[in-house]
């Protein structure tokens, strides 16, 4: 239950980058295309991410790259919302990268949780989780109506740092804890 809470607040995370960055980006100065070329490099952040993210997570464990990765992606976050320029368009892509890339790995230890029901696994972590994430993003639509679009940005690291937690407490072995014992 606390792996499949964690995806959805992620997927909350992600979707509700989609959604704002645009529209904040257009209040930027940036014209409509500009605005999604962005946000495509930071689609394409995540996916090599994603790919690179499951190699680190094979080697030094699954739990922790999570943890990692998930805590990673706010600090570029930050800069992203608080840079111009170059430094912006960095921070974004860095944070895409970090944030995406353990969307693989989550799903990897459903299946390792539950290795006779992959089917439900991977429908919980990939149809459900990412469904109520989509979800979400309508409350921060409202939050974006009643204060700004900003104000709305700026729920995204909570988002993230729940996730974190309740990653901790997921029932999965470390693998740190295990190389320490050996």
């Amino acid at each position: 239950a606390s792996l499949f809470a964690a995806s959805t607040l992620r997927a909350w995370a992600v979707f509700t980058a989609i959604a704002f960055f645009p529209p904040f980006l257009i209040s930027r100065g940036f014209d409509l295309f500009s605005a999604n070329l962005m946000i495509t490099l930071m689609l394409f952040a995540g996916v090599a991410g994603q790919i690179s993210g499951g190699i680190i997570a094979d080697a030094y464990g699954k739990k922790e790259f999570t943890i990692v990765s998930l805590l990673c992606s706010v600090p570029f976050l930050f800069l992203f919302l608080g840079s111009t320029g170059i430094v912006s368009y960095l921070a974004l892509i860095v944070f895409g990268f970090f944030l995406w890339s353990s969307f693989a790995v989550t799903v990897a230890m459903s299946h390792e949780i539950l290795p006779s029901r992959v089917g439900r696994a991977s429908g919980l972590m990939l149809g459900v989780a990412i469904g109520a994430g989509g979800i979400g993003v309508a409350i921060n639509g409202m939050i974006a109506d009643v204060f700004s679009i900003t104000t709305a940005l700026y729920t995204i690291p909570v988002l993230i740092a729940g996730a974190a937690v309740l990653m901790l407490i997921v029932r999965y072995p470390w693998n740190i804890l295990d190389r320490a014992r050996h």
